[in-house]
């Protein structure tokens, strides 16, 4: 079970919000009441994905009115983002562009408003960011972190403690510095300047640094306060803290031009919820792109690698059943099971994850069923296949492969294969039509 329900500690700020999930553990709604000190508002939010975990759409909901506690409704007038993938789950929205590798090259709407120019090293960490007449370089260290950045004439420079790891110890700017002050499990718990100010960090379970206080005994409230969404949104960007925010604990930071994330060895974008660089560890999430499946609350991506459920690393007991319960649901979703028969005229069906759908077409004489996995799916349009079939006395086989992944275009043929049985009735072949009885998915 997922977290369900959250409060904030900080009373003089309340804030609550119930969560909701679907049967795969991935976060659909939030009904998020917040308080500044007069009445309480509710916003709510709902999430929908595709079957590749891709967000198809967000949409917010305003708060109905009528109580100072807050009214929580989706019956209100949403503002709605949609959003469209191609095969390769990279975000086809209007502006966004990809290199040949999958990394995003232009994200027309970073956090910072403005549209982002991004460039990269060879091991796809980022090499530089763009935005406006801003431009800022990396520099990355013989252990392929972040060693340093530069805007303009200004260069600040990383330094770690370790040869492992990527949160540095302390951050110097010319001859001023701060010093990241980790308590007794880890996590950030205090910033230090150069000039001998200390600043507490105070973070939530989830690891988001949510407020800071003075490190001093006359300190009788927070110094500051700024909270996040549950993707990591800032709900005011011009107040949010400039480096150390959501997951600030964790030394995640947001201190870009961009106001992208610096998520282990890939850029996140709080504003869509997924990185922007392919996953470097395959099966390391649900698709390429996705943060944590969708479930930002329950576990992390901290390194940009691959899911960690709450504090344990990626390859620790709890994760390999995450792991093995991701690699079940992709199984389920590719696994295409049917039969056909030609005679002359060719008739089947089959299903594919959940999906059931329909053969016509022509081709030889045989009878027989498949199974196999394909990428393939299919919607009233249809989609194309190709199969053939050979027996040896009692015994067939049977092959089929995708001719076109799109019912509009020809993109590269499909490595869909599907193998089965078939009687003893010679050889044949067949081209057919496959298209979805229920008229759900896509090609």
């Amino acid at each position: 079970m997922g977290l369900r329900a959250i409060t904030s500690p900080l009373t003089a700020f309340p804030t609550s919000k119930s969560l909701g999930y679907d049967p795969s553990g991935r976060l659909t709604s939030v009904a998020d009441t917040v308080s500044y000190g007069g009445p309480a508002s509710c916003s709510t939010r709902v999430y929908a994905y595709d079957a590749e975990s891709n967000r198809s759409s967000l949409s917010s909901y305003p708060d109905a009115g009528g109580s100072d506690a807050g009214n929580c409704s989706t019956s209100t007038t949403p503002t709605v983002y949609s959003f469209s993938y191609d095969q390769a789950d990279r975000l086809t929205n209007t502006g966004y562009a990809y290199d040949l590798f999958g990394r995003t090259t232009t994200d027309p709407y970073p956090p910072a408003g403005s549209s982002a120019t991004l460039g990269y090293f060879v091991n796809d960490l980022v090499a530089s960011e763009t935005v406006g007449s801003a431009t800022r370089s990396y520099a990355l260290d013989p252990a392929r972190r972040i060693r340093s950045w530069t805007d303009g004439s200004t260069t600040s420079v990383n330094h770690y403690t370790s040869a492992s790891g990527d949160s540095p110890a302390w951050i110097g700017v010319g001859t001023a510095w701060s010093r990241n002050i980790t308590g007794i499990g880890g996590d950030l718990a205090a910033v230090q300047t150069d000039t001998g100010t200390v600043t507490l960090q105070l973070a939530n379970l989830h690891g988001d640094v949510v407020a800071t206080v003075d490190d001093s005994t006359s300190a009788s409230s927070p110094a500051s306060y700024a909270e996040s969404t549950e993707f990591g949104n800032p709900y005011f960007p011009s107040t949010a803290y400039p480096r150390y925010g959501w997951l600030g604990a964790k030394e995640r930071s947001r201190d870009t031009v961009s106001g992208l994330t610096l998520m282990g060895v890939r850029l996140y974008d709080p504003s869509l919820g997924r990185f922007l660089q392919t996953d470097p560890e395959p099966g390391g999430s649900d698709n390429p792109y996705d943060y944590a499946h969708q479930d930002p609350y329950n576990t992390y991506d901290l390194d940009g690698k691959c899911i960690q459920v709450w504090h344990k690393h990626c390859r620790g007991k709890k994760s390999i059943w995450v792991r093995t319960a991701r690699a079940s649901r992709w199984v389920y979703r590719h696994t295409e099971v049917g039969v056909s028969a030609c005679f002359g005229r060719c008739v089947g069906i089959g299903t594919q994850g959940g999906t059931v759908y329909r053969q016509t077409g022509w081709g030889g004489f045989f009878v027989g069923g498949y199974v196999g996995v394909t990428r393939r799916t299919y919607n009233n349009r249809g989609c194309n296949s190709l199969g053939g079939s050979y027996s040896f006395g009692e015994v067939g086989v049977y092959a089929e492969t995708g001719l076109y992944g799109n019912g509009k275009k020809l993109p590269p043929p499909s490595a869909d294969l599907a193998g089965g049985y078939s009687p003893g009735l010679g050889w044949g072949g067949s081209v057919m039509t496959n298209r979805d009885i229920l008229g759900r998915r896509y090609c």
